[in-house]
């Protein structure tokens, strides 16, 4: 190392925030209806690290509030599912939001991401004790991310893939 001081990772994350989950249950006409939430409101998200300090807290990857609601209703061998799911709106805050380097080519065009509604349906139906059938449609308005989420690397928070389709079929031996 010739007398130099190789770099020293010193740290420190400061976290908080609520978070709510609730369950209802019960019959409705001849089956049965669930209904599960839950909601996320970040309080403090903050990195720092030596004299850099890193507020997350509001930006794509820590949204103000996230939530979901999943409405499932069963009746004998069949169940439907309806899941909602709320991003609030974001800023980008990051370092790169303001005029690098003093030059303007190099800043940010795209501030922020307006709120975000995603909703998902699924279908099971049990054929017998053994076969049963499972159709799966994600991003069912298919509300794709903008083009500032995608570009700040955040497309992962948000649904990037539009409206896609599954179909799926399970066999017990």
């Amino acid at each position: 190392m010739n007398g130099q001081l190789a770099g020293i990772g010193v740290s420190i994350r400061l976290f908080g925030g609520v978070t709510v989950d609730a369950a209802y249950a019960t019959d409705l006409f001849a089956g049965a209806l669930d209904v599960t939430a839950n909601f996320y409101l970040p309080q403090e998200d903050t990195t720092k690290v030596l004299e850099s300090v890193d507020k997350d807290a509001g930006e794509p990857q820590q949204p103000g509030l996230s939530a979901q609601v999943n409405i499932r209703y069963s009746q004998n061998d069949w169940s439907a599912l309806l899941q909602t799911r709320y991003i609030s709106s974001t800023d980008f805050n990051n370092d790169d939001s303001r005029v690098a380097n003093g030059d303007p080519k190099d800043a940010r065009d795209i501030m922020g991401e307006s709120a975000v509604w995603i909703f998902n349906a699924g279908f099971n139906y049990q054929v017998n004790d053994t076969i049963g059938l499972q159709l799966n449609i994600n991003n069912l308005f298919d509300e794709a991310p903008s083009p500032g989420v995608v570009a700040a690397g955040w497309d992962h928070v948000y649904d990037n893939v539009g409206r896609f389709w599954r179909f799926g079929v399970t066999v017990g031996l």
